[in-house]
């Protein structure tokens, strides 16, 4: 997003258009089309995907995303995204999770219209996030954890603490049920 006029934006791009884009987006859109910015099918669509949290994305790192989902990788993966962080996601605040620590989400999908494209797209985007384990954070972002997964791993050790005297003080019972449930941290295996 550009928040400047249509010169700026246009000196801002041109970096990025003279790469030769395969597809080139970028316009100036009314406020009711940020959503259709991200071209998700306009429906509700099966599909199974995975995500890491990137410390950096140094020349090794986008060479292994490439060979796994680059041009000529044999994938059903049908995208892998990488979104920058860093601002105000990183700035820390006051909120259930306060920052986002990483420089940048990596998030691959596949389209699963059956059992089976769910099971071999699982497995294709497992592997795009092993390929980039060694630049991984560890840490999960709730929004892209589409499979189960340890919610402490959301969040940093004093969020966590501070999530779980909130649940105990406002909900001991547990009626509050979640996608990603608060509750003590698993023990550890020994």
């Amino acid at each position: 997003a550009v928040l400047d006029d249509d010169e700026e934006a246009a000196r801002i791009l041109r970096p990025l258009r003279d790469l030769a884009p395969e597809m080139d987006t970028f316009a100036r859109i009314p406020a009711a089309e940020l959503t259709s910015v991200h071209m998700d099918p306009p429906q509700p669509t099966p599909a199974v995907s995975d995500h890491a949290m990137l410390a950096a994305l140094p020349g090794d790192a986008i060479a292994a995303l490439l060979r796994t989902v680059g041009p000529g990788a044999d994938t059903p993966v049908f995208c892998a995204e990488l979104r920058q962080l860093g601002g105000a996601l990183r700035r820390p605040h006051d909120g259930a999770l306060s920052r986002l620590d990483a420089q940048f989400a990596l998030f691959a999908f596949c389209i699963a219209p059956s059992p089976d494209a769910e099971r071999i797209g699982a497995l294709a985007t497992t592997a795009v996030i092993e390929a980039m384990r060694p630049w991984s954070t560890g840490r999960r972002y709730a929004n892209f954890c589409d499979r189960p997964a340890d919610a402490a791993t959301m969040f940093g050790p004093d969020e966590w603490a501070r999530l779980q005297r909130v649940r105990e003080r406002c909900d001991p019972h547990g009626v509050w049920v979640a996608a990603h449930s608060v509750g003590p941290r698993p023990a550890a295996a020994s």
